[in-house]
Formats: C-alpha cells, sequence, structure tokens
C-alpha cells in the first residue's frame, strides 16, 4: 500500500484493481496447499473446504481457482453457487481482486443474468429456473458450491447431480447437518480436504472471542407450521410480533448482562418488518 500511494500523483487515481493483488494469510496457504495434495498426490477432485465464518473460505476458493489456472495455463470455466445475491456479489469481487481483473465475471441473479455462461456467479433459485438441463454436465472446468451443508436440499442436489467439472469445490463452516448426518459422508467419501473450526480460529486469533447466552423465550411454537426446514414465517409472526411477555423477557435478560445498555450496539433478528417494529 505504501508503494501504491507513494507512485500516485494528484489528479490521477489514487490505485486501481490490479496494483493490489491480495495474498492470502498463513491459514489460508495452508488450505490452500492441503488443496493441492488432495489432487496432485491422492487424484482426489471433488473437495470440501470446511472453515469458520470469517476466516475466509471465499478467499481460499479464489486462490485455489488462481492456482488451478496457473497449472493449466488457461483460465478455466467457473460456476460458483449461492443462495443469496449480495453473498454472490462479494464472492465476484474477491476473484476479481485475487485474479487482478476488474472485468472478471458474471453474476446471475436477480435481474441480471449471464449472456457468456463462461465464469458465472449464480444462486441456487436462478440456476434452476434457467433450467440447468440446457448445459452439457462438462460444461463448467470448475464448480464451487457455497454453504454446502445445504447440499441434500433438492435445489442444490438437483445442480450437483447435473454438473461433473473436472474440481468440485464446497465451502461451509458446519458440515454437520440437524438430522445428525455430515454431508463429508455423503458427497466425499468422508473427507475433509481442508479445516480450520471456531475454536482453531480463535486459538489462533483470526476470530474475537465471544461469550454465548442461551435463554428459555418460554414460547409456544407447536402450532406454528414446519416446512421446507424451517417455521412459516406469516404464523410465526402472529406469534412473535406482538407478543409484549416475550419482548420483556428479552428486555430483561440484556439488562440482566449488559452493564449500561446505552453504550451497547446490537442486532436483532425478526421475523418480519412488523416484528421489528414492535422490538425497537
Amino acid at each position: 500500500l505504501d508503494q501504491a500511494l507513494a507512485r500516485s500523483t494528484e489528479g490521477q487515481k489514487l490505485f486501481d484493481l490490479p496494483t493490489l493483488v491480495p495474498h492470502p494469510m498463513p491459514h489460508q496457504k495452508d488450505m490452500l496447499e492441503r488443496l493441492d495434495v488432495e489432487r496432485t498426490v491422492h487424484d482426489r477432485h471433488r473437495n470440501l473446504v470446511v472453515a469458520a465464518t470469517g476466516t475466509g473460505k471465499t478467499v481460499v476458493a479464489a486462490f485455489d481457482y488462481r492456482n488451478l489456472q496457473e497449472r493449466l495455463g488457461r483460465r478455466p470455466s467457473l460456476l460458483f453457487v449461492a443462495h443469496r445475491k449480495e453473498i454472490l456479489a462479494q464472492a465476484l469481487g474477491t476473484y476479481r481482486q485475487v485474479l487482478a481483473d476488474p472485468d472478471f465475471g458474471e453474476l446471475h441473479v436477480g435481474d441480471e443474468r449471464s449472456r457468456h455462461w463462461r465464469h458465472v456467479f449464480a444462486s441456487v433459485q436462478s440456476l434452476n429456473s434457467q433450467g440447468i438441463e440446457i448445459f452439457k454436465p462438462e460444461h463448467f472446468d470448475v464448480v464451487v458450491i457455497d454453504e454446502f451443508h445445504h447440499a441434500a436440499a433438492r435445489t442444490y442436489r438437483k445442480i450437483i447431480d447435473h454438473f461433473k467439472p473436472k474440481e468440485l469445490l464446497g465451502l461451509t463452516a458446519t458440515p454437520e447437518r440437524a438430522d445428525g448426518t455430515r454431508v463429508q459422508d455423503e458427497f466425499f467419501d468422508g473427507r475433509i480436504a481442508a479445516e480450520l473450526r471456531l475454536w482453531e480460529a480463535l486459538d489462533a486469533d483470526l476470530l474475537c472471542p465471544f461469550h454465548y447466552f442461551g435463554i428459555n423465550d418460554e414460547t409456544d411454537l407447536s402450532g406454528v407450521k414446519w416446512t421446507r426446514g424451517s417455521y412459516d414465517t406469516r404464523a410465526l409472526d402472529e406469534v412473535l410480533a406482538e407478543n409484549t411477555a416475550r419482548a420483556r423477557l428479552v428486555f430483561n435478560t440484556l439488562i440482566d448482562k449488559v452493564s449500561d445498555p446505552r453504550k451497547i450496539k446490537g442486532l436483532g433478528f425478526c421475523v418480519s418488518v412488523r416484528h421489528a417494529h414492535f422490538m425497537a
């Protein structure tokens, strides 16, 4: 950064994207080396990276892609799959920075559509609505699936079963699913190519330590319908949006744990806008 600033002159752009090419951190470099061993030594080309949230799984995926590009001597086709536009946009920015190419890749999510289908950052929903059957299974050289613990879901499974890339890379912080099964057993022969769990990240000072307090809010959700792995939003809203007793319990618990609530900054997860206004 000092070198980039020293080269800048008044009236010119301070720096451009290729100037600030990032380098992997030590723990990311270790993950990249483990991935390389899986491929070059063991000839395994379906690999899972497990890393705590905040330790840079997407950065690892981007550097891994760059390494594959250097080994092949060409830029392989890529499909990066996630479930939200914000995640896809951030991932696209990460790849562009690592590759030092501000024009790399296209988004295929929401109102945005891929034109070239060469390097695509697509949502699960957009891919399935597009109809993935129009693509040959070998269309993409590299397929990266973010939040791979969702792999058993029908929408994810359809994508994973259809494409047959030269390299499949799964990313997740939590490979253990709520039903007790592990995605590494079903999709990766029980293997995890590279792993950095939350407690390891905390020990390495990669993440801030935290305290976690769980409380029983005594809310009866037995009458709320459960579908596709979550509660029905409207029914849950009816239970929580004007539940004064529950809100008072949350408030009193906060007062009990925090000495001066006026000095904290907090984030509250609510089921709806109405619920958010009520809690505020």
